[in-house]
């Protein structure tokens, strides 16, 4: 025979159950990546606790979720996709209705117009988004701890695009960098050579020069004028 509870036990107990069905964020793993519908299944990473009547908490499972809307950033048809992979960590974003009616809406000039969902669940894991932003403590990267104060795109310890405020570097697997020839100066450094060479006169101990009889004597002549840099000032490639 169960045991007879207050007002206040019942009510929180009410409270207790609204709050653990209701879902708004929690991070989730990938466990399979579909690049063509732009959507993940996921494994929910923490366990939903609950209370039982007696004041006990225990944990229900995680569940998985299966055909998930994989977050990308996009705006007219320019996008940026990340390349996520199995047991990547993922942010699980709740909407406080649901959107089955609205991913199924058709592609118009407009956009996605207004309608009523089929299903009336608000905030439940029939509508969450993934969204690749966030992972443990462990999984931390490296790169930007040397160099906080630029953008970096690109692999951890791979191949990156760094962005300062006076400078953009492309860095492959090496970690030295040089700037790169741009096509405007590298023709301007070989019209200097080119001018340089040919009007260069080389001249030759006991060797008579032009019209004159006189004896030429030997010299030692360099290319006159200097070759400007071919050099990027901004960009560095490594």
């Amino acid at each position: 025979m169960p045991l007879p509870r207050s007002h206040a036990e019942i009510i929180g107990q009410q409270k207790d159950d609204i709050f653990t069905s209701m879902k708004k964020c929690i991070p989730a793993t990938v466990t399979a990546v579909y690049p063509a519908k732009m959507t993940v299944d996921v494994q929910v990473a923490i366990n939903t606790p609950h209370t039982d009547p007696i004041g006990q908490v225990f944990s229900e499972d995680a569940v998985s979720i299966c055909d998930v809307p994989l977050g990308t950033m996009r705006g007219g048809k320019f996008f940026v996709w990340l390349p996520v992979a199995v047991g990547d960590s993922v942010l699980l974003l709740m909407s406080d209705v649901s959107t089955d009616t609205w991913r199924a809406s058709p592609k118009t000039s407009t956009g996605p117009q207004p309608n009523g969902p089929f299903f009336v669940g608000k905030h439940t894991f029939d509508s969450c988004f993934a969204i690749p932003m966030f992972a443990p403590d462990a999984y931390v990267f490296s790169d930007p701890a040397g160099d906080p104060q630029k953008i970096i795109i690109g692999q951890d310890g791979g191949p990156e695009i760094k962005i300062g405020t006076g400078s953009i570097e492309l860095r492959g697997a090496s970690p030295a960098a040089d700037y790169v020839a741009l096509a405007s100066k590298v023709d301007s450094a070989v019209a200097t050579l080119t001018a340089a060479i040919n009007t260069h006169t080389h001249v030759v101990a006991g060797v008579t020069s032009g019209p004159s009889s006189a004896t030429a004597t030997a010299t030692t002549n360099g290319v006159s004028g200097t070759i400007p840099s071919a050099a990027s000032t901004l960009v560095q490639c490594a």
